[in-house]
Order: C-alpha cells, then sequence, then structure tokens
C-alpha cells in the first residue's frame, strides 16, 4: 500500500497521555496533572518524529487534566500545528469499543488522525492493529501510527492495517 497522501488512504495514531503525578487521597483520577519528567518524554518524541511525515489534521483527546495537557504540550513543541483538537468526555478511562465508535465519527475529509487518551484501551487498540503481535506495554507518551486503506473512519476496524511507526517511551 502507498501510504503517502491520497483519499484513500487514513493515518492513525494512538498517543498515550505524558506521566501523571500519583494520585492523592481525595484526589479525582481524572484531575491528575503531568509531571515534570513529561517534558523529557516529548522532547525525545519530538526527535523520533522528525524522521516521520506525522501531522494530524484532527486530535480526539480525553478530558482529563493530563491528556489535555498532553496536547498543549505537543501544540507548543509545534507538533500539532494543524490539527483541530477536539475534548471528548466519553474518551477517559473508556474502553477499545467507544474508542473505536469515536473515530468511527471523524469527518471523512480528515485524512489523519491523532487520539489521545489512556491504558488499557490505546494498548488494546495497537494490539488489535498490528501486524505481529510484539507490543507488551504501552508506556506513558507512547505512540503509535497505522495506515489504512480506505476512505472512511467508519470502516477503519474492518480495513487492514499498514504500520508507520512505533515510538515507545521509557518511564
Amino acid at each position: 500500500m502507498d501510504v503517502g497522501k491520497g483519499d484513500g488512504v487514513k493515518k492513525l495514531y494512538f498517543l498515550r497521555h505524558g506521566k501523571a503525578v500519583a494520585q492523592k487521597i481525595g484526589q479525582s483520577d481524572k484531575e491528575r496533572p503531568l509531571v515534570e519528567f513529561a517534558y523529557t518524554q516529548l522532547e525525545k518524541l519530538k526527535i523520533a518524529l522528525s524522521s516521520t511525515d506525522f501531522k494530524p489534521d484532527s486530535v480526539l483527546c480525553s478530558t482529563a487534566t493530563r491528556t489535555q495537557q498532553t496536547v498543549f504540550l505537543m501544540q507548543e513543541a509545534g507538533l500539532l500545528a494543524k490539527a483541530t483538537i477536539n475534548f471528548e468526555k466519553s474518551l477517559y478511562n473508556a474502553p477499545l469499543t467507544t474508542v473505536l465508535a469515536e473515530i468511527s465519527k471523524v469527518d471523512d475529509g480528515m485524512q489523519s488522525l491523532l487520539v489521545v487518551g489512556h491504558n488499557p484501551a490505546l494498548s488494546e487498540a495497537v494490539q488489535r492493529f498490528q501486524r505481529e503481535k510484539f507490543l507488551i506495554s504501552f508506556p506513558t507518551f507512547s505512540l503509535v501510527g497505522f495506515a489504512f486503506e480506505t476512505t472512511s473512519w467508519e470502516l477503519i476496524e474492518k480495513s487492514t492495517a499498514t504500520p508507520l511507526f512505533t515510538f515507545l517511551s521509557k518511564e
């Protein structure tokens, strides 16, 4: 498959949020912010992406504080320059079925999509689309990209994925 730009190819990226602080007593899990180490994770990701054509048209992001901060850091780093950002409540700690349902709703005019969310759903999504099942864990600030030969986001689940790249961060 030609994984370049074109109406018949959709690119789908899965990014797990950056490293977050441990949950404190009385603190909502959803409100946990990123730790300072997330900036180091971002720099390593930025270097890894310099040899790719990572330029998502759209971003679907959980409404958790740590996922939103991850997206804001990526914007500041220039990694989401042309992307439309959508914060989706249903993605917070969602099961894989919900993540896939949200992807299927994306406008077909968008050729590339970044989903920023949480494990276990993102890890499960990556494993689902991999040809060779090698991923054991999906650490924070890890990013995996796939290309699908399809014209519609609704058909992603039924389409064959071609891996574009895998960046596994070290926690």
